[in-house]
C-alpha cells in the first residue's frame, strides 16, 4: 500500500515538472521568434525611416505583439530610434494555479541610414 502511494505521489510531481518544462520551452520559443522577427522590423523601420502603420500592422498580425516607441516614432538620417516589442506569454501553469501572464519584451535600437 505504501509503495502504491509513493508511486502515485511521485507521478503527480512528475506531471507538474513536465508541465513546467513545457512552459519554459514555449517561453524560449516565443522569445527566439521575437528576436528573429525583430531583424525584419529593424529593416522595415530603416526603409520607411519611422515606425509607420505597416510596421505596426506587421508586429500585430505576424507576431501577435505590440510595438512601443521609446525615443519617438520618426527620425531623420543618422537618428537612433529605440523601440520595444511586447508579447504576452500564457503559461500552461496559469490553468492549474492563479498565476499572472508573463510579458516578453525585446528592446531594439535602429539607426536611420
Amino acid at each position: 500500500m505504501g509503495n502504491k502511494l509513493g508511486v502515485l505521489l511521485s507521478f503527480i510531481i512528475f506531471i507538474q515538472a513536465m508541465i513546467f518544462a513545457g512552459d519554459v520551452l514555449m517561453y524560449q520559443v516565443a522569445y527566439s521568434e521575437l528576436i528573429a522577427e525583430s531583424v525584419v522590423v529593424n529593416r522595415q523601420i530603416e526603409l520607411h525611416q519611422r515606425v509607420n502603420d505597416a510596421v505596426i500592422e506587421f508586429v500585430e498580425e505576424q507576431l501577435q505583439a505590440s510595438i512601443v516607441c521609446l525615443s519617438g516614432c520618426a527620425g531623420e538620417r543618422g537618428d537612433t530610434l529605440v523601440y520595444e516589442i511586447v508579447k504576452t506569454h500564457h503559461p500552461i501553469f496559469t490553468f492549474l494555479f492563479n498565476s499572472t501572464y508573463n510579458h516578453i519584451i525585446i528592446r531594439r535600437t535602429v539607426v536611420i541610414p
